[in-house]
């Protein structure tokens, strides 16, 4: 066996894609890395995420953009508009969000927070839906140590073994302190 050819990448509509590459490989260990850029289109559901989530032999490693979550929560107030084409485009947006994370993430609009209590509102909410599946879930900002990240990596497993190399890992990055995102390129 060379190295890494027992890793594959997939890129396409999710949605379709990963339920049944999960079938194929229902009783094998899988480490599986997803990551919605922008939410995707189309939008990665949470019906999708919940089936990685309910398999056994599995840690997941997932990109939260909290701040296209919420570039797309904006979309709330225009649901009921007199535009019509206004009023479409934000509740397929509000539609996308809904199968995403819940419809939990609308109180955290409705309660009209600062910015940076409205991030830590959405990570504690995409944490608890997390955690609803696996005890153990860690994430870290990007860039580390950053007052202002643009996103999170979310790390969710039942291992105990795999949670303490992860600690490890996050931990000896976030001693490191903050580094730009291009000096990983």
């Amino acid at each position: 066996m060379k190295p890494y050819e027992f890793i594959k990448c997939y890129q396409n509509d999710a949605n379709i894609l990963l339920p049944k590459i999960l079938e194929q490989i229902s009783d094998i260990f899988a480490f599986i890395y997803i990551d919605p850029f922008g939410l995707g289109n189309p939008a990665i559901q949470y019906n999708t995420i919940k089936k990685v989530l309910e398999r056994s032999f599995t840690e997941l490693f997932i990109h939260f953009s909290w701040e296209g979550i919420s570039r797309m929560a904006g979309h709330l107030k225009n649901v009921d508009h007199d535009d019509l084409k206004k009023r479409e485009r934000a509740r397929n947006v509000v539609k996308s969000l809904d199968s995403y994370m819940t419809n939990k993430w609308r109180q955290i609009e409705e309660k009209g927070f600062h910015p940076i209590q409205r991030r830590k509102e959405y990570i504690k909410l995409y944490e608890t839906i997390l955690r609803q599946y696996y005890n153990d879930v860690q994430y870290i900002e990007i860039p580390i140590g950053s007052r202002k990240p643009s996103y999170y990596l979310f790390y969710t497993t039942r291992n105990k073994t795999g949670n303490k190399i992860m600690k490890g890992i996050l931990d000896k990055h976030k001693r490191m302190g903050s580094l730009p995102l291009d000096s990983f390129v």
